[in-house]
């Protein structure tokens, strides 16, 4: 992922890029006796296996047009893919590809499934670093070599990114498993991020940047949250062993499990941009400059769809706090505390001292514009 972060180059992105899938398509079927599990894992692979080749189609026919693979280069030679109408079929291919690994709609199929079926702490890896991975890479590719046809993708990506938002948190309302209600909400915050490449003001970057480290503390932490209360379910043997992750086997987890129930309701209520926390902060950078450029209604689309996220937000704090346990209070290892602090300790950082983080969102905008 750090290679794919860092490359300057096309082959050496997809090869990065490829690296890092074969190793999260493993992980995601690492419970080999669970069949969801392995469901999962085996759409991810069919998925990724896809995107790949779409992904390097496109790859060949911007070097078809430019005779390099280096992104700098492609820069400094856009022109030639500008003029040529083979530009606009590697746009075409180049946003499926990507859009794979942003899991933004019509290319989220792999997501909900891979995220419930795979163990809790792979989810929160692939949520917090993968998908950010996808972000990373698709800023340097489509801001640096693709400027020239920015009209093109910049149009296909407003599309995608309410689609997106609109889908995830629609869909999430109606969900009962809540590692499935966290992957729609995740479909939603890729559609939030996705609005940089629309609005395009260093602004607007600065807030998608800053927005894609946020949503990892965030959803990574809700997560792993998650995961320790399927883990309490599994060694327990109480509640729905068949769906771990049940709604129901969250009732009373405040008493419970008091610190997984307190870390769980400030991602959640980060994740729906409550002040004082890194959510909220993301989405007003984002959503401002959304505004300051004169697209207000894509603000006003976005704040909507924030209103409905509280909706089953705030219905997983009510199972928390507001209704009975259906057992005994039980004590939390250490590795998932540590976890769910540290976590809780980058959603507050971020929210209440978010001077420095914006500063180095803002120095890497500067770089891709």
């Amino acid at each position: 992922m750090m290679v794919v972060a860092s490359s300057n180059d096309f082959i050496l992105l997809f090869c990065a890029f490829e690296l890092a899938s074969f190793a999260t398509y493993a992980l995601a079927g690492f419970e080999k006796q669970n069949p969801k599990s392995l469901e999962g894992a085996m759409k991810y692979f069919m998925m990724g296996a896809v995107s790949s080749a779409l992904m390097l189609f496109g790859i060949s026919f911007v070097y078809g047009a430019t005779g390099t693979t280096s992104i700098p280069m492609i820069a400094e030679n856009v022109s030639l893919l500008a003029e040529n109408p083979i530009g606009l079929v590697a746009v075409v291919l180049l946003i499926a590809g990507f859009g794979f690994k942003m899991a933004l709609v019509p290319f989220h199929m792999w997501a909900p499934d891979t995220y419930q079926g795979s163990p809790s702490v792979v989810s929160s890896l692939l949520a917090a670093g993968s998908k950010k991975m996808g972000f990373v890479a698709a800023f340097r590719v489509f801001i640096l070599a693709l400027a020239a046809l920015q009209p093109d993708w910049q149009f296909a990506f407003t599309i995608l990114a309410v689609v997106t938002m609109t889908f995830g948190n629609v869909v999430a309302v109606s969900q009962t498993s809540v590692k499935r209600m966290l992957a729609y909400s995740s479909l939603a915050q890729a559609g939030y991020i996705a609005m940089a490449f629309v609005v395009m003001t260093p602004m607007a970057l600065t807030g998608g940047i800053f927005y894609t480290l946020a949503h990892a503390f965030m959803k990574g932490g809700a997560f792993i949250a998650a995961g320790a209360v399927v883990w309490m379910i599994t060694t327990q043997r109480t509640g729905d062993l068949q769906v771990p992750d049940h709604l129901d086997n969250f009732r009373g987890l405040g008493k419970r499990m008091p610190l997984v129930a307190l870390c769980m309701t400030v991602f959640v209520f980060a994740l729906a941009g409550i002040p004082l926390t890194s959510g909220f902060m993301a989405k007003l950078v984002l959503f401002s400059s959304a505004i300051q450029a004169g697209m207000t209604w894509l603000a006003v689309i976005a704040i909507l769809n924030s209103a409905l996220s509280l909706f089953y937000y705030a219905r997983l704090v009510r199972y928390m706090y507001f209704l009975p346990p259906e057992g005994k209070k039980i004590g939390l290892p250490f590795p998932y505390a540590a976890a769910l602090l540290l976590a809780t300790a980058g959603v507050f950082a971020m929210g209440f001292w978010p001077e420095p983080f914006l500063q180095w969102a803002m120095e890497a905008a500067k770089v891709l514009i």
